[in-house]
């Protein structure tokens, strides 16, 4: 039969053996999370790139310049959309930045 203190000592050494494969765990993961991310991103842009490409397939393209003719697309929306925002951005930002002294004046009354 096992005494108090071997059954105290087993599990103990259970808990820490755990907590250690757990701790190791966390760090693999948040060593590798941005592979991962990486990889979920590039695997949800096959799938939805997928069905523009197959469409254009059909349409008697080749997959590879369907895929460019995609790709062209994609690339052409996010210069539009940069174009768009990123001056209105720029505007905000320094519209922020001339009057953060004022906000700081504000605050420190209000404190």
């Amino acid at each position: 039969m096992k005494s108090d203190a071997d059954s105290i000592y087993t599990a103990l050494t259970k808990a820490i053996a755990f907590a250690t494969g757990v701790i190791i765990f966390l760090w693999v993961l948040f060593k590798i999370y941005t592979i991962v991310l990486l990889l979920l991103f590039a695997i949800i842009m096959a799938l939805v790139i997928n069905a523009p490409v197959t469409w254009l397939e059909k349409k008697k393209l080749k997959r590879g310049i369907a895929s460019l003719i995609v790709f062209g697309i994609i690339l052409l929306v996010f210069s539009l959309l940069g174009w768009l925002v990123i001056p209105k951005v720029n505007k905000e930002l320094n519209n922020l930045i001339s009057n953060l002294p004022g906000y700081a004046n504000q605050l420190s009354k209000n404190i």
